[in-house]
């Protein structure tokens, strides 16, 4: 094999590797279950929003979504006790979740009450590319 074919070789085998579904290398991924959990509280919390736009009282919305803010609560304590992110995929997994648990104003736009959620908040919009997982429901 000459040197222009081992790096043609080389260049499919990146392409391949970057190509490749996340969900392929999940099995491998140290960040594995922090990004599930990431992902499900995101999914917990986007339904809570929708639950304030769909069940306007209080009392009906608490009876509805308990069960849910019960999984979220769960969810927040094993996200909090991660005490290492091994991987940009994981980064990513935790900047979407600040995103989701944000302080936000009633239009949906962040407002944050501290300068630490402004940092946060910034530093979770840059790494997620400026999008916002609760686009939609927010």
């Amino acid at each position: 094999m000459n040197r222009r074919s081992t790096i043609k070789a080389a260049m499919a085998g990146a392409i391949a590797a970057v190509a490749t579904p996340a969900v392929v290398n999940a099995a491998t991924n140290p960040d594995a279950q922090f990004i599930a959990d990431c992902n499900e509280f995101i999914a917990v919390t986007r339904t809570e929003w929708a639950s304030f736009k769909a069940i306007p009282d209080d009392d009906e919305r608490d009876v509805a979504m308990a069960s849910n803010l019960s999984r979220q609560e769960t969810l927040i304590k094993r996200i909090w006790a991660v005490d290492k992110i091994h991987t940009p995929e994981g980064a990513r997994a935790a900047a979407r979740a600040i995103l989701a648990s944000s302080t936000r104003a009633v239009d949906g736009n962040f407002a944050p009450d501290t300068l630490e959620q402004a940092v946060a908040v910034t530093l979770a919009d840059y790494m997620t590319g400026g999008i916002d997982p609760m686009a939609g429901v927010a």
